[in-house]
């Protein structure tokens, strides 16, 4: 839980470098991948969702489920640039 708040706060900062490593590495546990997804989506930048696009294409399960939830839910809840790069993602 408190680990979660901690990706949460940094996701919000923008310090999401190491965050993203994590959220693409196999070598990590898939559920500590989707509480990733989820600290990273509070504040998503263009290379997370370029990360969700390449998770949601290569990974069938539970993974990849929800990197299509949020890119989906992000194509119709944001503005601006983040739009343009959900339907780049989409592409």
């Amino acid at each position: 839980e408190l680990a979660a708040v901690v990706c949460q706060k940094l996701a919000i900062l923008g310090k999401t470098s190491l965050l993203n490593s994590a959220l693409i590495s196999p070598a990590v546990a898939p559920e500590a991948r989707l509480q990733l997804m989820e600290a990273l989506a509070a504040s998503p930048t263009d290379d997370f969702i370029r990360h969700l696009s390449q998770i949601r294409a290569a990974d069938v399960g539970a993974l990849g489920a929800r990197a299509d939830f949020l890119l989906q839910k992000m194509a119709t809840a944001s503005g601006g640039h983040l739009r343009a790069a959900v339907a780049e993602a989409n592409d």
